[in-house]
Order: structure tokens, then C-alpha cells, then sequence
């Protein structure tokens, strides 16, 4: 299901009639092992993910790490608390674990930001998650996706150069539709 489209600072709820134009902002609705499928319809072939990088290591950041280790893609997880980064690094095989801030460039460069596929913000702080994903897109990641909670920075943050907003707000709209 189409929920929304962002067209030109506009919001469309889309009838039968609408059309989806390039350099539209699509919201659609489906079941989480449909995303893929959906997604195709809507973009270019990419090239195979093979390093991904997190900031957080909340639990949905090491719930990602475990997906992506299962699919034997190259992880790297940043997070600024030391007693975090130790339970982080019991509960993962394969993921590196970083102690440091998703905003000091440096440690970007160094933990090599420009070869990564995908870079992917899911810490606490929603001003964090979109400065980090603005700086590591700038350094060189392929894909960034940035989590928001506020609603009302989604619009903006597509287009300032995130590539894919994640909302639990949204999330929790498509289950109950």
C-alpha cells in the first residue's frame, strides 16, 4: 500500500489516479518480508552489501549486527560507553565493536567510512542520527539510513541527503493497518 507520497514539500495521500514521479518520496506499507520486493519496484539495481556500519549499540543496533553476521556481511558497531561496548562484544561472533563518538571524523576515516555499503544510525539521540548520517555520507558511504522518531524531520532529512529514514512511529502505523 502507497500511504504517502512527498512531492515537492507537499504531502499526497495517493487515490487510483496518482502517479509516482521521479524524485518523489514513497511511503508504502507491507509485511517485513516483502520489503525487498517492494523496494525493487522503486529503484536501480545496487551492488551486494558487504560492509556495514552502525552507530548505537542499543538493542536495535545489535539486533541488526546479528542479522548482518548471519549473512556473513562485514560489521563494524560504534558506540561511546565502554560497559556497553563489553556486553555488545559477548553477545556478537563476528562484528567489530568500536568505543568512540559517530562524530569524530577521524575515527570514520580511519575505520575506513568510504568503502562502506551501507552506514546505518540508530542510536538514542535522533539530532545525532541525522548529523552522523549527513557526515558519514559526506566521508563516502554508499547508503545511509538514519532512525527518527519526529515525524516532521522525515521530509527534511530526505532531502538533505539521507537515503533512508527508519520510523518506529511508522513502523507501528503499517502493523495496525
Amino acid at each position: 500500500i502507497i500511504a504517502a507520497i512527498f512531492r515537492d514539500d507537499k504531502v499526497i495521500i495517493p487515490r487510483g489516479d496518482d502517479v509516482i514521479r521521479g524524485n518523489d518520496l514513497v511511503y508504502a506499507v507491507t509485511e517485513a518480508h516483502k520489503i525487498t520486493t517492494v523496494t525493487s519496484y522503486f529503484k536501480k539495481r545496487e551492488e551486494k552489501v558487504q560492509r556495514v556500519m552502525i552507530l548505537g549499540g542499543e538493542e536495535i543496533g545489535v539486533d541488526l549486527a546479528q542479522r548482518l553476521e548471519k549473512k556473513s556481511i562485514k560489521t563494524k558497531i560504534i558506540e561511546p560507553d565502554e560497559q556497553r561496548c563489553l556486553v555488545i562484544a559477548e553477545k556478537l561472533d563476528k562484528t567489530i565493536v568500536l568505543r568512540g563518538d559517530g562524530t569524530d571524523r577521524e575515527l570514520l576515516e580511519e575505520e575506513h567510512i568510504k568503502d562502506v555499503n551501507v552506514f546505518v544510525s540508530v542510536s538514542e539521540n535522533e539530532q545525532t542520527n541525522i548529523l552522523v548520517s549527513l557526515l558519514a555520507k559526506r566521508l563516502g558511504a554508499k547508503k545511509v539510513i538514519s532512525l527518527i522518531n519526529n515525524l516532521s524531520y522525515t521530509s527534511l532529512v530526505s532531502t538533505i541527503g539521507v537515503d533512508i529514514v527508519v520510523s518506529p512511529r511508522l513502523a507501528a502505523i503499517s502493523r495496525i493497518l
